[in-house]
């Protein structure tokens, strides 16, 4: 069985890799290790997005053959995930992530880790670009979200070309920036 999470708290960015990086790995299921933001839940709790998950009940760690860690490698950030790598040490880890590097981060066997780009959801959307997959308004909605949220709209230092040319893509498959305007403006104190 493979597993995609995310990290405790779950941003947009988290949210969005999660249902990304399931396009990549399509047998694989998505489960929440703790909370999430308040908004992520409000907007899953409005309909607007659909989403499969598994709750902790239904996951035998003993049937784990590979974790894939999305916009998160810190142990101490992915909750009883890091019980089952400890207590399975065969599980195959991978992750996507645009973090910087930490002394708590669980070593990973593949996917990709990207410390120049402003968001995780960039990594997914280029990765998705270069197996040929196209994702649809809602999936382009969500990304954006993603990438708007960990790059201050665009606007914060670690943002780079590449973050654009990834809301772009995303915009040209139905993306809708009134639903990530109204998500922001939510957001703002």
């Amino acid at each position: 069985m493979e597993l995609l999470t995310t990290h405790i708290n779950a941003d947009f960015d988290a949210l969005a890799a999660v249902v990304a990086a399931q396009r990549l790995h399509p047998g694989a299921v998505i489960f929440f290790p703790g909370s999430r933001e308040e908004s992520v839940r409000r907007m899953l709790d409005s309909g607007l997005f659909e989403l499969s998950e598994v709750r902790r009940k239904d996951v035998d760690p003993a049937a784990l053959t590979r974790i894939i860690l999305c916009d998160v490698r810190q142990r101490e950030r992915i909750g009883i995930v890091a019980q089952w790598l400890e207590e399975h040490p065969r599980i195959e880890v991978w992750s996507y992530d645009h973090h910087p590097d930490t002394s708590s981060d669980v070593p990973v066997q593949g996917g990709r880790v990207d410390r120049e780009v402003g968001s995780t959801s960039t990594i997914l959307v280029e990765e998705m670009q270069q197996r040929g997959l196209v994702c649809g308004a809602a999936e382009a909605t969500l990304l954006l979200l993603g990438i708007y949220e960990d790059t201050g709209s665009l606007t914060h230092a670690t943002t780079v070309p590449r973050d654009f040319q990834a809301a772009v893509w995303l915009l040209g498959r139905g993306g809708d920036l009134a639903a990530v305007r109204a998500t922001a403006e939510e957001l703002s104190p």
